[in-house]
């Protein structure tokens, strides 16, 4: 349940994936090996490298008919996720890992966009106060 990538200047980590995300890579495998043999796991349709233009294409096609307006870019899906995921309540320090940052200090300056009004939703939902039914 967990998958090697190469990031940024050819930085390993490893990612932790769902038992549904296993599922679905091993039916695309199968699908996309018996079309396409190659060494990369999302390789272009004569079995290259997927480069930085075709990744972009298809977050448009993607992202489009969902109503996700973000900037439409690799990273700027990538900031759409971050955001997301604190707002939904998330740990700085979980996201941080799952980013593949070094320091949280990265993380926390990517999420500066957020704003103080956001920080202080999250943190009213969290709240254990928040919970309490005072009357």
């Amino acid at each position: 349940m967990i998958v090697k990538v190469r990031g940024k200047r050819d930085k390993e980590r490893l990612l932790l994936i769902s038992v549904e995300m296993r599922k679905i890579l091993c039916v695309y495998l199968t699908w996309h090996r018996s079309k396409v043999p190659s060494d990369y796991l999302f390789p272009t349709r004569d079995g290259s490298k997927l480069g930085y233009h075709n990744t972009l294409r298809d977050i448009k096609e993607l992202c489009g008919p969902l109503g996700i307006e973000v900037r439409l870019s690799p990273h700027g899906y990538r900031h759409f996720f971050s955001c997301n995921s604190m707002k939904q309540g998330g740990d700085i320090y979980r996201l941080s890992r799952l980013l593949g940052h070094t320091s949280v200090r990265t993380t926390e300056i990517n999420l500066q966009s957020m704003g103080v009004e956001m920080v202080k939703v999250v943190d009213q939902q969290l709240s254990p106060l928040s919970r309490v039914g005072l009357r």
